[in-house]
């Protein structure tokens, strides 16, 4: 199966769960930050360190799910702590908004662009302590250490705010 098709049917599959389920999903960028927000997620404008490693883990998706450029885990890791406090500077444009949300000592990137004209993508990765609700959690064999990963992908039609 194609990952745009993947992408697709995980997207359908999550659209039809409750809300409350995944607020990842939620029409339009603000109502999913609301519904985050309404389960304890906070927009960061700091990261204590423990945030800062659980954000260096959703930035590790990538690599874990793919190719690791030749890299072991401790340098993925140690190069995505490095980047992870631009993301708190990042600047919204007219194609795409972003949030770093902690809860805790979780983290959780929220992403948003238009990847195509009328084509809406939304990616939520999250580092937690718990699963997350309707999703297997990423398999982290051989990354010590990894707090549980998911990696979730909607596509909207158009933006609905």
């Amino acid at each position: 199966m194609t990952t745009d098709l993947r992408a697709i049917l995980l997207a359908a599959l999550c659209l039809a769960a409750p809300a409350a389920a995944q607020p990842c999903a939620e029409p339009g960028f603000d109502a999913a930050l609301a519904a985050l927000e309404a389960q304890g997620w906070t927009r960061a404008e700091a990261l204590t360190p423990a945030q800062a490693d659980a954000l260096a883990w959703t930035r590790a998706i990538t690599y874990i799910e793919g190719d690791d450029g030749g890299r072991t885990p401790a340098e993925i890791l140690e190069l995505q702590r490095k980047a992870g406090a631009g993301l708190l500077r990042r600047v919204d444009t007219d194609s795409t908004r972003s949030a770093v949300l902690t809860r805790g000592d979780e983290a959780m990137t929220l992403t948003q662009t238009v990847t195509a004209p009328g084509r809406i993508e939304r990616q939520c990765r999250l580092a937690t302590a718990a699963p997350v609700p309707g999703t297997d959690p990423i398999d982290t064999t051989g990354w010590p250490g990894a707090p549980l990963l998911a990696d979730l992908t909607f596509i909207f039609p158009e933006e609905t705010e």
